[in-house]
């Protein structure tokens, strides 16, 4: 991956932050059990698609994931990566991009939604507005589009900004700044007055670092593990904190 670019950045200040950014695979919601009840509709797509069918989706998906990790090395890029994520597993698999975007949309975007409710962190809304209640806006910047998301997890009249690295103003995925940045911009905060969570210390804390905002890191143990099998590194970046539960994060902020 290349080096995040940095932006002219004023060192985050201590105390409490006007805004907190969310990310939102991982972090709003625990993977493990969504992952167990897509697999389990993986299982049941041979009863509808056909053998053939439901082997062709499997490859799908699995091109599509590594294709898409591959552009997080892109930086700004002319074209833009909305596209292109779908048409590098196309020509890996020597179909159109608009089958690969269709299978991606029914079983990436779509089939989830009904699982995330059970998925969600525990308190997750109460957690939510009590961040609210202390005076903080609150965003998600994801990778993913995000505000289906944030309905069907049941908050997302919490969250006065959601943004995703495809949107047309970003065209950039995580840990480029740009999108920690226009979130931060759509709520009217100063990057150094915004801390962003999430659950990956080479994506989230760095680009959080790299757009001059504080981070805090959910460690649960479960950290991510590349489509090769690599773990997540750890980030070191000094104004990155860790917390281990979903329910730290008030703590975490400085919330009495």
């Amino acid at each position: 991956m290349k080096p995040v670019p940095m932006v002219n950045r004023v060192d985050p200040p201590a105390g409490l932050p006007k805004a907190v950014l969310f990310d939102l695979d991982g972090t709003l919601y625990d993977q493990r059990p969504l992952r167990r009840s897509m697999l389990w509709e993986l299982a049941r797509a041979p009863l509808t698609k056909g053998p053939l069918g439901a082997l062709r989706i499997a490859r799908v998906l699995k091109s599509f994931r590594i294709r898409r990790e591959e552009l997080r090395a892109l930086g700004d890029c002319e074209v833009a990566v909305g596209t292109i994520q779908y048409q590098r597993p196309a020509d890996e698999l020597g179909i159109s991009a608009a089958t690969v975007e269709t299978i991606v949309t029914e079983w990436m975007y779509e089939k989830p939604l009904r699982h995330l409710r059970a998925a969600g962190r525990p308190n997750l809304r109460a957690i939510l507005e009590r961040l609210r209640g202390a005076g903080l806006q609150l965003g998600c910047f994801s990778d993913y589009p995000p505000r289906a998301k944030l309905e069907a997890l049941g908050v997302d009249d919490l969250f006065g900004v959601a943004v995703g690295a495809t949107d047309a103003d970003i065209h950039a995925f995580k840990p480029h700044p740009r999108g920690f940045l226009a979130a931060a911009a759509a709520l009217g905060v100063e990057p150094c007055d915004a801390i962003y969570v999430g659950d990956r210390h080479e994506l989230d804390g760095a680009g959080a670092d790299a757009a001059g905002m504080r981070s805090v890191i959910l460690e649960t143990g479960m950290q991510h593990v590349g489509e090769h099998g690599e773990a997540s590194a750890r980030s070191t970046g000094a104004h990155c904190q860790t917390i281990h539960t979903f329910a730290e994060l008030p703590d975490a902020l400085g919330i009495a």
